[in-house]
């Protein structure tokens, strides 16, 4: 091995202290981001297993549930862990990720200073790590918690594979299991650890390869094929499986072409998006020509590395490259998408290792080119800083990141929805309305193949005109969405409500005794139809409406009052008032619950 002493031969700690400074400068601005729509609700704000903090309930439902198609309890218990500490305080959750993503440059770089006593190559590599804007997506977006927390435990992992190495014993090995089975357990994505370690063991270990190395491994194999197994039948049972929308041919094309693409991001990280589609999905597969010549430069990459194996970095970075993007490389395709910033969070560092070891070995050739390889490499660390301080940028709110990914791939017709949503959720009805038209205007082949965002489409493109009074185009739209999916409740319901609007009390009433009949515990269902009966002067059957509403839903002030309302009208003066007290609670600004409040006051009964 390199590395016989447990330190390295130079002071390690001002090169840690310049990596905390620059990933902390670039990051600087993260602290102002929110949740954003994208999966942040459903792993945090949304989910009942995470929003009430750390109880033994959520600790149970952690190792138990698959939500959100993926098996992670170390990841959910990190969530609850973060609402126990800040609530639902973006920039506390924000906090941790950052914390997570030092903490893993930290360890990647004591492993590499340690093994080859090289200090500030194994530093540069930290800091591309650190600082790569393809990697804001993992720290900056909340929901990719089980990025981070994966990656801390994989270099955990690592740094105590590299202490069995140097003391091998049945307690370290064990270690090292328990460390693998932590990332696991955050992210299944870690599962090609095994390989990377043997990897390792050529170098910077420098251990004897042979069947003995993978015999050791075994144990590690078994916890990685285990997790492969649960990951995949959670994302199937969640429907995170996309294979039979994309046949396998297009999934290995994509497959081949992503693997090179993302070699460009690597050297070119601009115009990142958070989706970049699928090219089947969109309907412009990769042509014979990309495929072929995609995989020529990949024979030919891997060639090289081959032939050139007594610069074992080249392999071994390679290597490592090639060997942890598989899980994440679309074979098994899981969702839209065809590549992921998010999937270079553990991959690139080995092409990190390749790129500045090489240019390490080309700089001592040329004698005095150290200097050039500094300036260079400050240069180029510096780029990459103010760029990820701009990606950090995009991740403020949900609109912004929506803009900015789609000026990078505007055919992503899932985020054109997802700005629209955006849009309709800070009022902007205008750009909600041109976002969701532009998907049923352009998206043919993507809304022939997904043809639930088509229903989807509509139904949003309804509740914006609605919101912006144009009743007619709203019908008009609902009715597309039912008659795609006459079990769209919500389209169904909606449509009641608009008719009551319009004054069709009876149509109004029609639509919505269907919906109540249909599914009697269906909220909106039961509250809009206790609006149609209130607006008819049917109190009575309004009030029992209101109240079957309150037994679900307990805590919408307009359900109270309006229950208030109608047992004021019905004569019922001391349950009115109570229930105008219980309004007053909920909602303390509303004036006509108070004014109700002081008209009552003296009639109601004690």
């Amino acid at each position: 091995m390199a590395d016989p002493s447990p330190l390295a031969p130079r002071p390690t700690w001002p090169i840690a202290a310049l990596l905390v400074v620059a990933t902390v400068a670039a990051y600087a601005s993260v602290w102002r981001c929110d949740f954003v729509s994208l999966d942040d609700p459903t792993y945090v704000t949304d989910n009942p297993l995470v929003a009430q903090g750390l109880t033994w309930q959520g600790v149970a439902g952690a190792f138990t549930t698959g939500h959100a198609a993926n098996y992670h309890p170390l990841t959910w218990l990190s969530h609850m862990v973060d609402v126990e500490l800040y609530g639902l305080r973006p920039a506390g959750h924000h906090l941790t990720n950052l914390l997570l993503h030092l903490a893993s440059t930290l360890l990647l770089f004591a492993f590499l200073a340690r093994t080859t006593q090289a200090p500030w190559a194994s530093g540069v590599v930290a800091a591309l790590f650190a600082l790569h804007p393809t990697h804001v997506e993992s720290v900056a977006w909340i929901a990719e918690r089980k990025d981070c927390l994966s990656t801390l435990f994989a270099m955990a992992t690592i740094w105590a594979y590299r202490g069995y190495c140097l003391h091998p014993s049945a307690r370290r090995a064990a270690g090292v299991g328990l460390w693998f089975t932590g990332g696991l357990l955050a992210k299944p994505m870690v599962v090609s650890l095994p390989l990377l370690l043997w990897l390792l063991d050529y170098w910077p270990l420098r251990r004897p390869l042979g069947w003995r190395r993978v015999g050791e491994k075994l144990p590690l194999f078994a916890l990685a094929a285990a997790s492969c197994v649960v990951t995949f039948l959670a994302q199937q049972s969640g429907g995170a499986v996309q294979d039979l929308r994309i046949p396998l041919a297009p999934r290995l094309a994509n497959a081949v072409v992503a693997y090179v693409r993302y070699l460009g991001e690597l050297l070119w990280p601009v115009k990142l998006s958070v989706l970049y589609p699928h090219p089947y999905i969109t309907g412009t597969p990769w042509s014979r020509a990309t495929v072929v010549g995609c995989a020529l430069l990949l024979l030919a990459l891997t060639a090289l590395a081959i032939a050139l194996r007594r610069r074992r970095h080249l392999l071994v970075g390679w290597g490592w490259y090639l060997v942890s993007m598989v899980p994440v490389i679309g074979v098994v395709q899981v969702g839209v998408q065809a590549m992921a910033d998010r999937y270079t969070y553990l991959p690139f560092i080995g092409l990190f290792l390749a790129i500045v070891w090489e240019g390490r070995a080309l700089c001592a050739r040329l004698g005095r080119g150290r200097w050039l390889g500094g300036a260079a490499t400050v240069a180029v660390l510096g780029l990459l800083t103010l760029l990820t301080a701009r990606q950090v940028g995009a991740w403020r709110d949900s609109t912004t990141l929506y803009e900015r990914s789609l000026a990078a791939t505007p055919e992503s017709w899932a985020l054109h929805n997802n700005l629209g949503n955006a849009y309709s959720r800070a009022g902007n009805y205008d750009g909600a309305i041109r976002e969701f038209s532009t998907i049923l205007d352009h998206a043919g082949h993507f809304l022939t193949l997904m043809g639930e965002h088509r229903e989807e489409a509509h139904y949003n493109l309804a509740i914006a005109y609605q919101e912006q009074g144009d009743l007619g185009q709203a019908i008009a739209h609902y009715q597309q969405a039912i008659a795609l999916n006459p079990a769209n409740l919500d389209a169904q319901s909606n449509l009641g409500l608009v008719y009551l609007r319009q004054g069709k009390v009876e149509q109004a009433r029609q639509q919505l005794e269907w919906v109540v009949r249909v599914q009697p515990g269906y909220p909106a269902g039961l509250y809009n139809l206790a609006e149609v009966y209130r607006a008819a002067g049917e109190d009575e059957r309004a009030a029992r409406l209101y109240e079957r509403f309150l037994r679900l839903r307990n805590d919408y002030p307009p359900a109270v009052a309006h229950l208030a309302a109608s047992y004021e009208k019905l004569g019922l003066l001391a349950e009115a008032t109570a229930a105008y007290r219980r309004a007053a609670l909920l909602d303390p600004t509303d004036p006509a619950t108070q004014a109700a409040l002081r008209r009552l006051q003296p009639l109601a009964t004690p």
